[in-house]
C-alpha cells in the first residue's frame, strides 16, 4: 500500500479533484464539515473543508505524472526538493479530527468573539443602523469554528506531530505575520518561490507582467473568501475570484493587477487594501543545446535575458563556437536585431550573436530579453583546415579563438614541406548562400621577412599550400646527380 500525500489544488477545486482522483481508482481524503451560516433572511449550510486548496492522496511518488494531469491537482507538496510521505496514523488523527455533525454557529455556550477588540473596531469603521457590520458577523462564526477546532483537539489529546501536520498544511505555504512581524512584501520585491532556499532567489521585478499559469497570492484582509488564496491564471488570461468575477491578468503587471482589483472590491468595501505575490511562475520553457556546460530545457521565470540565460547554464564549454544562435517563433515577434534572419516559410527568426561582444558589452542591444520556446544553440568549436604541402595536413579548432592567421596555421600543420611555394599561399573563403568559395592569395614570404601583415583565418577557412612543379622536378634530379657525382668522378679519373 502506498503511503499518503498532500494535494495542491486549485481554488475551489477541492470536491471536483477528489471526485477525479476517485474516478482513476486513487484513494482519497479530503476532510469537509458542515457549517450552519446566518444570512439576513435565511440560514444556510454550506460545506467547508478542513484544509482549503488541499487534498490528501495514495500515490507511487515514482509514478506521479499522471496525478499533475487530473484537473483541478496543481502540484504535490514539497518540503524543499524533496516530496515527503505523511504517516499513516497522522491521517488517522485527521479523520477523528472531521466532525460528523454541523456546526451550529448560534449554540449559546460558544457563540462568543475571540478577538471583540477586532470587531470593535469594525464597528466604529462602518456604523450601522441595523446592527454590526457584516464582517463583525463574520468574525464571530470564523472564531467558533476555532473554538470547535480548540474544544475538539483538547477532547482528542492528538500528539505533537498532528499539531505540527496542521500548522505545515494550512500555514506554511501562505504563512501569515504574527504580531510585531513585518507585513507582507509588496508586489515587486523579491519573492521566494515554495520549496527553494534562500539562495539563487530570481528577483521579481516591479513591471513583471503577468501571463497564463502564472501563480499569484492575494492578500485582502476585508475579503476574507480570496484573502491568503492563491489563484491561477487560465489559459485565456483571466482569474476567476470569488467576489469580484472574472478579471483580466493576462498582459497586467502585479501593480497594475493590484490596482485593478482595488477598483472592482470598491463595490463591495469601502476601503480595500491589496497586496498580490507571485508563488509560482508560468513554465514558459526556454531550450539550451548544443555545446552548452548544462544543456537541457529552463523555464523562463519573468524578464531574463541572454547573458542571464546563459550564466545560470554555466556557459560555454571549451571546445564550443563563440557564436551563439538564437531562434524565435514568430508567434512571439521577431528578433530586434539589424542582422536578424526572418524565416516567413518557418515562421521563425533567427540571429547569430558573437560571445566577445556579448561578455565585453561592445553592443548592448544584443543580450536581448528572452521570449518563450526560444532556442539557444552554439555549435562545435568550429576549424580551419590545412591542405597541401604541408608537413601534417588536417583540420585545426579554433577553440575560444575567433580567428587564426596563416602564418599560425602553418606552423601548427608543421611547416612547409620542401616543395611548397610558399609566396602563393591560397585561402578558399566559403561564399555565403552558395557552395562556392572565393581565392585569397597570401605571399608568406613576404609575411615572414615582415614586409607584409599576417592574413586571418576565418572558420571554415581551406589553407592551400600549392607545390612547385620546378622543384618537384629539378629537385630529385639534382639529388641524384650529387649522389652519382663522386662515382662519375673516380670513373674519369681511372681512364
Amino acid at each position: 500500500m502506498y503511503p499518503w500525500f498532500a494535494l495542491r489544488v486549485r481554488s475551489k477545486h477541492e470536491r471536483v479533484a477528489a471526485m477525479h482522483l476517485r474516478e482513476r481508482g486513487y484513494e482519497e481524503f479530503c476532510p469537509s464539515y458542515k457549517a450552519e451560516r446566518q444570512w439576513s433572511d435565511r440560514v444556510k449550510t454550506t460545506e467547508r473543508f478542513l484544509f482549503p486548496g488541499y487534498v490528501f492522496c495514495r500515490l507511487n511518488v515514482q509514478d506521479r505524472l499522471p496525478i499533475l494531469t487530473v484537473p483541478g491537482v496543481v502540484d504535490i507538496i514539497r518540503f524543499g526538493d524533496a516530496i515527503l510521505p505523511i504517516p499513516e496514523h497522522e491521517i488517522e488523527q485527521v479523520r477523528t479530527l472531521v466532525p460528523t455533525r454541523s456546526f451550529d454557529f448560534s449554540a449559546p455556550a460558544i457563540s462568543v468573539y475571540r478577538s471583540r477588540q477586532d470587531v470593535d473596531q469594525t464597528d466604529r469603521e462602518f456604523p450601522s443602523k441595523s446592527g454590526p457590520h457584516p464582517n463583525a458577523r463574520r468574525a464571530s462564526r470564523e472564531s467558533v469554528l476555532t473554538d470547535h477546532l480548540d474544544l475538539m483537539t483538547s477532547r482528542h489529546k492528538f500528539s505533537l506531530s498532528l499539531c505540527l501536520t496542521l500548522v505545515i498544511f494550512v500555514g506554511l505555504e501562505h504563512p501569515r505575520p504574527a504580531t510585531g512581524q513585518q507585513p507582507p512584501p509588496a508586489p515587486g520585491a523579491n519573492a521566494q518561490l515554495p520549496g527553494s532556499s534562500n539562495q539563487a532567489q530570481p528577483v521579481i521585478r516591479p513591471d513583471y507582467v503577468l501571463g497564463p499559469n502564472d501563480q499569484i497570492l492575494i492578500r485582502a484582509p476585508q475579503a476574507e473568501e480570496i484573502n491568503e488564496r492563491p489563484f491561477r491564471v487560465d489559459t485565456e488570461g483571466f482569474v476567476t475570484l470569488p467576489i469580484v468575477g472574472r478579471v483580466r491578468a493576462s498582459g497586467l503587471t502585479v501593480q497594475a493587477f493590484e490596482v485593478e482589483l482595488v477598483n472592482r472590491l470598491r463595490e463591495f468595501i469601502r476601503t480595500p487594501q491589496v497586496s498580490i505575490s507571485l508563488v509560482q511562475f508560468r513554465s514558459e520553457p526556454v531550450f539550451v543545446v548544443g555545446a552548452f556546460r548544462a544543456p537541457g530545457v529552463y523555464p523562463l521565470q519573468g524578464r531574463r535575458t541572454l547573458v542571464e540565460m546563459l550564466t545560470s547554464v554555466g556557459g560555454l564549454q571549451p571546445n564550443a563556437s563563440r557564436r551563439i544562435k538564437v531562434t524565435r517563433r514568430a508567434d512571439y515577434g521577431t528578433i530586434d536585431l539589424p542582422n536578424a534572419v526572418v524565416n516567413t516559410e518557418k515562421k521563425i527568426s533567427t540571429v547569430e550573436i558573437s560571445l566577445e561582444s556579448l561578455t565585453q558589452n561592445v553592443n548592448p542591444d544584443e543580450d536581448i530579453v528572452l521570449q518563450a520556446y526560444d532556442i539557444i544553440s552554439a555549435e562545435r568549436a568550429e576549424r580551419v583546415y590545412v591542405s597541401g604541402n604541408v608537413i601534417k595536413v588536417g583540420a585545426i579548432e579554433l577553440a575560444e579563438r575567433d580567428s587564426i592567421s596563416v602564418a599560425q596555421a602553418v606552423t601548427e600543420a608543421g611547416g612547409f614541406s620542401p616543395y611548397a611555394i610558399r609566396d602563393k599561399v591560397r585561402v578558399l573563403r566559403p561564399i555565403l548562400g552558395t557552395s562556392r568559395r572565393a581565392e585569397i592569395v597570401v605571399d608568406l614570404e613576404r609575411v615572414f621577412d615582415g614586409k607584409d601583415i599576417d592574413f586571418p583565418l576565418l572558420p571554415n577557412d581551406v589553407l592551400y599550400v600549392p607545390r612547385s612543379s620546378t622543384k618537384s622536378v629539378l629537385g630529385p634530379a639534382g639529388s641524384a646527380m650529387l649522389t652519382s657525382l663522386p662515382y662519375i668522378i673516380v670513373t674519369i679519373l681511372l681512364r
